[in-house]
């Protein structure tokens, strides 16, 4: 978890709880000390909720509290509150699944009008087949559209995500190190591996991690960094990065991706793409 991979469960036994803890002593993010959270915690309305849930809470040991604090909000995380999978994508792919078709199998040679219709728009389908395609959009190689298991052996919809970590050549956010008072550039997780001592770091150096791209529409800004405020200006930095003089210098060019920056698209399928992307936004139902 982070865009480093610092939270690791090394601490905690759970990456999702120890990366909750980051957001509120981050001072670009909320900059609250933990005692407040505490304090927060201890005044609010939910106490006794919370009391339920971990009975052995001492609000005067503050780390201790913490720790559960964040182990809650991983909880909630991990519901269904959360990770609906009631998108427009998955009511289309659960129809595949019934038709027996691969959607990790779409791409610019399908004929989409023998794909279930009436869920995705056209230009959400075309989207789908550019987003695939290995030789086009290329954006399956890292947000995999491939199904996996459950424990059961269920199948589950695609995550969006390889869990790997790339270097894609996205600018400096020079707002952000003045907000966190720090310089450039940001190593990524070369950076957390250097600090932890382990061999090979350097090769890690400016990779950050492949994010899913389930309710993307709803996390701006993008990029680890914040450089990108739309979409539309994501896939355009991953289709014209190498060609177009409008793109100021990576942050850290040495480990930087060399597939994507020259895919060639137009600005009808780069729109198709950002148009496909819409449609993993869970209903709010």
């Amino acid at each position: 978890m982070f865009w480093d991979g610092r939270a690791t469960g090394w601490t905690l036994h759970d990456p999702l709880a120890e990366q909750a803890q980051g957001p509120f002593e981050n001072p670009v993010e909320m900059g609250i000390d933990r005692n407040i959270v505490v304090e927060r915690v201890a005044a609010a309305s939910y106490a006794s909720l919370f009391l339920q849930v971990y009975p052995d809470t001492d609000f005067e040991d503050v780390n201790g509290t913490y720790d559960n604090i964040a182990r809650a909000i991983a909880a909630y995380e991990r519901s269904s509150a959360v990770t609906k999978f009631n998108s427009r994508f998955d009511r289309f792919w659960k129809e595949c699944q019934a038709r027996k078709i691969d959607v990790s199998e779409i791409d610019t040679t399908t004929d989409l009008s023998k794909l279930p219709q009436g869920i995705l728009t056209n230009r959400q389908l075309q989207g789908l087949a550019l987003f695939n395609d290995a030789d086009r959009g290329k954006c399956a190689s890292c947000h995999s559209t491939v199904n996996f298991t459950d424990a059961e052996g269920n199948a589950v919809p695609p995550l969006f995500t390889d869990y790997t970590y790339a270097n894609l050549g996205i600018p400096t956010n020079g707002r952000l190190y003045e907000l966190a008072g720090g310089e450039p550039p940001d190593y990524g997780l070369g950076g957390f591996l250097e600090s932890q001592k382990i061999d090979g770091y350097q090769a890690e150096y400016g990779k950050f991690k492949v994010p899913t791209l389930r309710n993307v529409t709803k996390s701006r800004p993008y990029g680890h960094n914040g450089y990108f405020t739309a979409l539309e200006d994501v896939v355009h930095f991953l289709n014209t990065r190498n060609v177009a003089v409008i793109w100021p210098e990576p942050e850290y060019p040495a480990t930087m991706s060399n597939e994507l920056g020259d895919l060639q698209l137009t600005d009808v399928e780069e729109a198709s793409i950002v148009a496909f992307m819409h449609s993993l936004t869970d209903d709010s139902q």
